[in-house]
């Protein structure tokens, strides 16, 4: 009898210490900061350092861990499976001394998917991101679009965030209301653009316009000497309308090359296609909307995107009619 006592006793302590071992040092109840409602049956990814390792947490249980004495820095992040996004967050900061318990409170998060995308409904690879979140949490955010213009973000703080993007000269944003465990869908449109001009640009302005004031001012002159009867000032209206002619010689002067083919093909046409303008130019889509956006920037062309046809017209400016 005291024999079989012995090995009970025996496995009895062998099966509590199996026990003790799997429990850990350390047991974290979960809650939410918002609600401060328990978190429970959810699997949580725990990160420290390089090492990641999943837990499920049931219902009423603790998360536990075998942590050596020393501060750690854990992040926590967890997913209901019963959610198509993810559901909570937390970097934290954990003093072990011993054996610990203690409350962890993580942040609702949801996740989202994005893409950028240029005013020709082209993607746009290796756009820059920012992101303005009313709650910050601390989650690493994409710095970039990958090649095919789209970027994702798995544990995105829940409530409003504005996403910037921007591409050369070219940029966008858009405001989204993140829902904790949903995934959301976002386009980011590159149509707010910023013209930069070069010192090259100044210097053919500033004689473009330095000439049109002396014009201004000699006509000025002449016509208050002479006091010219109407068919003298008949003249002078006629004149004034040859230099708005003399507008468009001027500014193709100083268009390349291509600027120039695309603006020659479309004297004497009112809008044309972009695709027809492609046709006759020989120019490569993706080269020949850059072009595009920069004679629009220069006011020598209007843009008008009608479903999905861009057409392209020359500006009254341009021609004088102004």
């Amino acid at each position: 009898m005291p024999k079989r006592f012995f090995l009970l006793l025996i496995c009895s302590l062998i099966v509590v210490s199996v026990a003790c071992a799997e429990e850990g040092n350390v047991a974290l109840f979960l809650k939410n900061i918002n609600t401060n409602e328990v978190i429970d049956n959810v699997v949580v990814y725990v990160e420290s350092g390089k090492e990641t390792l999943s837990q499920h947490v049931g219902l009423n249980e603790s998360l536990n861990l075998e942590m050596d004495e020393g501060i750690h820095t854990i992040t926590l992040k967890i997913d209901t499976p019963s959610t198509s996004g993810k559901d909570f967050f937390k970097k934290q900061s954990i003093d072990v001394e011993g054996a610990l318990k203690d409350e962890v409170f993580l942040f609702p998060v949801g996740s989202l998917r994005g893409m950028v995308k240029d005013v020709f409904d082209n993607v746009v690879g290796s756009a820059d991101l920012r992101f303005e979140c009313t709650n910050e949490i601390g989650a690493d955010m994409p710095e970039k679009t990958n090649k095919y213009g789209s970027f994702s973000v798995d544990y995105m703080p829940s409530g409003s965030c504005k996403i910037f993007a921007n591409y050369g000269d070219a940029v966008g944003f858009t405001e989204v209301n993140v829902v904790q465990g949903n995934i959301t869908d976002i386009e980011i449109l590159l149509d707010r653009t910023i013209l930069k001009i070069s010192k090259s640009d100044y210097g053919i302005q500033g004689a473009v316009v330095l000439l049109f004031l002396i014009v201004v001012i000699l006509l000025a002159v002449r016509y208050r000497k002479k006091k010219k009867p109407k068919k003298e000032i008949h003249k002078i209206i006629v004149h004034k309308h040859e230099t708005k002619h003399d507008r468009a010689k001027d500014i193709l002067s100083t268009l390349n090359r291509k600027e120039k083919g695309i603006v020659e093909y479309l004297m004497g046409k009112g809008e044309v296609n972009q695709s027809k303008i492609r046709h006759n130019t020989g120019i490569p889509r993706t080269s020949l909307s850059r072009i595009l956006v920069s004679l629009e920037h220069k006011k020598v062309i209007h843009i008008k995107k009608v479903g999905k046809l861009v057409k392209v017209k020359l500006t009254d400016w341009f021609l004088g009619k102004d």
